[in-house]
């Protein structure tokens, strides 16, 4: 295999890297979102502010994830 061949290859994963960190980051949004809302409201039980809160620390783990791999440069 040829230094272009590697390149290039090397180009196309860091493409596809990129891609799936903004699939992943939308519909992490979207679930960051609502949760917030529902984080708000006064008729949570304790059992269900207590899923809420693992949810959100889960899914801002996960957002920190994606952020830190394009801050390192993974799919730029």
């Amino acid at each position: 295999m040829g230094r272009k061949n590697i390149a290039q290859e090397n180009v196309n994963e860091g493409a596809c890297i990129a891609q799936l960190r903004h699939d992943l980051m939308n519909p992490l949004t979207v679930v960051l979102g609502y949760a917030e809302l529902l984080s708000k409201r006064d008729d949570l039980s304790p059992d269900a502010r207590t899923q809420l809160t693992k949810l959100m620390l889960s899914a801002n783990d996960l957002a920190a994830i994606l952020q830190k791999s394009k801050e390192v440069g993974c799919g730029n």
